[in-house]
């Protein structure tokens, strides 16, 4: 379970937070399954261009700073936002 202040961070520490989460995923031998819960500070959006593997057809909202880190980090380590499918 992941729990972090992002909104208040800097970018330098949202920078951090992200490639600590990235680490660790990477650690995770590739046949377990990965399931990455918490409160992120995100909306996923409606807008799929270029996530459509990440955000599923039912998203919503405006995307932000926040949101780009998290679709970004879920595409580069294949994982999805289960609550936009």
């Amino acid at each position: 379970m992941v729990y972090a202040k992002v909104e208040v961070l800097s970018s330098e520490d949202k920078d951090d937070f992200y490639s600590q989460l990235s680490n660790l995923t990477q650690a995770i031998p590739s046949h377990d399954k990965i399931v990455v819960l918490g409160d992120f500070n995100v909306v996923c959006g409606a807008q799929r261009t270029g996530y459509e593997s990440v955000v599923g057809p039912f998203g919503h909202g405006t995307v932000n700073d926040n949101s780009e880190r998290l679709l970004s980090y879920c595409s580069a380590s294949g994982l999805s936002v289960l609550g936009s499918w």
